[in-house]
């Protein structure tokens, strides 16, 4: 054996045909763990004829100038395994959402190794040293032709979705649009405010009477949370899934956007994120719950995350919560579900003290892509998905039976929900392989109100989306305010809903647009694309023009 690595290491074609053979090779090998196992059969098509159509170009290159063609040899497979690398972690080709969140990437510290080990390897399966094949009694233009001719034909066919290099382009247009958008957001003289202004004099549900008159609300946003894994058979989250059955629980319902920042805000002011960073001076349920009378906090469980801070204090709570007192125990110098219940706890019972009426948001990181739970584990402990939402349940398990032993029970509502659905990454994959998820951002999620002696309830939202959060949770209190919410009540029926928005059925990362009327998600006919984003450009606009004011 190690004669005929040697013989190999003195023949430099030979080793020349070694590396380009293996390059090739564990550039398909690549291709099929990532695309064979989603059942795409047309994304292993697409990815073999480009891998081809690489190995051809790249051949002919080689054939008249040997540097520059192991240069594009290098280049264009690098492209090509970047792709597969990303499908094969994440479930889809690199996103526009991918590429905002960059500055982020220590929330992906769970994984850090793997992803690291990923990284290094294509890089250096990609930059291997090539030499010309020839296929004999075929040609390297033949053979392109074909393959071209193939995946013409396919993507007549199938579309373009398929393609891992295509969708470079797609990604380049999709950042361009959006760049475009925001430069145009300055020029526009018309006030559009207007537009979006409306009084909200709506009354689809009476505040319970078995309510007090200013009840306290805590609101938990959970990172990433779809609702099959609260319902799913193995009691991943036993203690969050029997509250929901008795509470007031709104069933289909759906995330609006992707990701966290987009999420949080969203759903607090009921609009869309042109960036992550985009300030919403609307009308927000904070500010409403400040004009009642309530004192309004959120507390930060990332307390050494500058942007995160930032982005907390521009949501215009009476206070962001930040104790750096408590060392993180969680990934990435976060709270771990832990410490942000404990911390929960300790936040609501002195706000209750105080005797003032409360309305107090939190967070949750621990359930983020790529962690592994620091506490409690699922079964054996060997699957981290389920062990992260086992923890975050273990955790509000506690959080709730401490709650309930406390007078403040008597008089303050939880209210449980997502920041967004759960990222259909290859974690999630693998723990519910009989799943299969239409788009990786997009899903079902939990929404239900709690308080001592509500009535269980199941309201059927039909795939309406989380902006119509605030609007719900005002009708809810019977909080009456102007604003520009783009969402409407989940109280309201389906019809009335339709008449007043339809935002409310269509989610959006800026880049991407989907529908799920019916609760069904499905792609936007042209037409729709068109209206809709006619009409998140002057959303966009009245929230520039409301903050000039």
């Amino acid at each position: 054996m190690r004669s005929f690595i040697a013989d190999i290491i003195e023949d430099r074609a030979r080793l020349l045909t070694v590396t380009t053979a293996v390059k090739y090779i564990c550039s398909a090998i690549l291709a099929l763990l990532a695309v064979g196992g989603s059942g795409e059969s047309g994304g292993l098509v697409a990815a073999y004829a480009e891998l081809a159509a690489i190995f051809c170009v790249s051949n002919l290159i080689l054939e008249r100038w040997k540097k520059p063609g192991y240069i594009a040899s290098g280049i264009l497979l690098l492209l090509f395994n970047a792709q597969m690398l990303v499908e094969f972690f994440g479930g889809t080709f690199i996103s526009p959402a991918m590429i905002t969140n960059l500055d982020s990437l220590e929330d992906l510290g769970g994984k850090t190794f793997i992803y690291g080990t990923g990284v290094i390897l294509v890089l250096a399966i990609s930059l291997l040293p090539s030499r010309v094949f020839a296929p004999k009694p075929f040609t390297h233009t033949g053979i392109l032709s074909a393959v071209l001719a193939l995946e013409l034909v396919f993507t007549l066919v199938c579309g373009n979705t398929f393609s891992p290099l295509f969708s470079y382009h797609t990604l380049g247009r999709d950042l361009e649009r959006t760049r475009a958008l925001a430069a145009s957001i300055d020029n526009v003289d018309e006030d559009m405010t207007l537009h979006f202004w409306d009084y909200a004099d709506y009354n689809f549900r009476k505040k319970p009477e078995n309510l007090v008159e200013n009840p306290n609300v805590v609101i938990i946003f959970t990172e990433g949370l779809s609702q099959n894994i609260v319902t799913d058979d193995r009691n991943i989250m036993p203690n969050v899934a029997d509250l929901e059955k008795e509470s007031l629980f709104f069933e289909n319902y759906y995330n609006h956007t992707f990701p966290t920042y987009r999420g949080l805000i969203g759903q607090l002011f009921s609009g869309y994120q042109l960036q992550n960073y985009d300030e919403n001076t609307l009308v927000s349920v904070q500010e409403a719950f400040r004009k009642k009378g309530y004192h309004t906090s959120v507390i930060n469980t990332e307390p050494l995350n500058l942007n995160f801070a930032t982005f907390l204090e521009s949501l215009g709570f009476d206070d962001v919560v930040t104790n750096v007192d408590i060392e993180p125990e969680g990934t990435s110098s976060t709270l771990s579900d832990r410490q942000a219940y404990e911390s929960l706890y300790d936040v609501i019972s002195a706000e209750h003290s105080a005797g003032q009426p409360f309305m107090t948001a939190i967070y949750t990181f621990g359930t983020h892509v790529s962690l592994d739970s620091p506490d409690e584990k699922y079964g054996d402990g060997s699957d981290r998905l389920l062990n992260k939402f086992y923890n975050c349940d273990f955790q509000f398990g506690r959080f709730m039976d401490k709650f309930l032993e406390s007078d403040m029970a008597d008089d303050t509502i939880i209210i449980f929900t997502a920041d967004h659905c759960t990222y259909a990454d290859s974690d999630f994959t693998g723990a519910f392989p009989d799943i299969r998820r239409v788009h990786t951002e997009c899903d079902s999620m939990p929404l239900f109100i709690y308080y001592r002696g509500i009535e269980p309830e199941t309201v059927d939202v039909n795939g309406r989306n989380s902006l119509d959060f605030a609007p719900t949770l005002l009708d809810f209190m019977d909080i009456h305010i102007g604003n520009y919410f783009l969402g409407f009540t989940l109280f309201a029926d389906d019809q009335t809903s339709a008449n007043m928005t339809s935002f409310d059925r269509i989610f959006s990362d800026s880049a991407v647009h989907v529908s799920t009327p019916d609760a069904v998600i499905s792609d936007l006919s042209d037409v729709q694309m068109e209206i809709f984003e006619s009409e998140l450009h002057k959303y966009y606009v009245a929230k520039s023009q409301k903050r000039a004011k």
